[in-house]
């Protein structure tokens, strides 16, 4: 099973055309997706296949931070980073309080980027998911249940690591369903609707709920579970 992929989403205030941001991101190794940020609801359909999220801030920075709260809010277990038009202190400290996760003003030095992108992910693999007696590993890939392991099978820990990606987000199918392609579409999503009702019965001791969408996809339901992100 490969390791978690770089796909970075960059939202921006307009049509994500900074080439020296978009090359930036290529070089240090990152598959962008660019959204603008009045396509803002467009945006977050996508953002469960995101590991990291850029916001480029334009000279408007208060709609900016409003959208990026709401983001925040959409996001709670990914990383955003907020890439500002200089280096003001106020809007710096403005973004951080919307709930960026760092910051970066322009003129920006490339390496920078990338080592900020990696510090990011890197803490967010160290890190451990707690939903009240159920805990994920992100470096591990592994679960357990209070201290006794989750045993998973490889299909299996691949689509409980996307729902957890965004608990309480609908995880589109399509997207789940690629994490277990096979060559007949039907015969897919049959054995996503097999692996999802093993996963509900696991997670059962855990409280935590598999919930379907017609039509959309599937959520973890979170609700009334304190979500704990902790440091390794």
């Amino acid at each position: 099973m490969s390791t978690m992929s770089k796909h970075l989403l960059l939202v921006s205030p307009g049509k994500p055309d900074d080439g020296a941001l978009l090359e930036a991101l290529g070089h240090a190794g990152y598959v962008t997706t660019g959204w603008s940020s009045d396509r803002y609801a467009t945006a977050a359909l996508g953002i469960e296949q995101a590991d990291l999220v850029v916001v480029d801030v334009g000279p408007s920075g208060a709609r900016s931070f409003a959208e990026l709260e709401r983001l925040r809010c959409a996001v709670r277990a990914i990383p955003v980073l907020v890439v500002l038009p200089d280096s003001n202190a106020k809007d710096r400290i403005e973004a951080l309080d919307a709930g960026a996760d760092d910051c970066l003003s322009r003129p920006f030095d490339p390496e920078e980027l990338r080592a900020r992108l990696d510090a990011l992910s890197r803490r967010r693999r160290e890190q451990r998911l707690q939903l009240g007696a159920f805990v994920w590993h992100w470096n591990h890939r592994q679960a357990s249940i209070g201290s006794a392991p989750l045993q998973l099978s490889p299909c299996e820990t691949s689509l409980l690591e996307a729902l957890l990606k965004s608990p309480d987000r609908i995880v589109a199918t399509s997207t789940l369903a690629r994490r277990i392609e096979g060559g007949n579409r039907d015969a897919t999503r049959n054995r996503l609707y097999v692996y999802i009702c093993r996963l509900r019965k696991k997670l059962a001791g855990a409280r935590i709920a598999i919930r379907s969408s017609s039509g959309l996809g599937y959520s973890l339901d979170t609700r009334g579970i304190l979500l704990e992100p902790e440091a390794r």
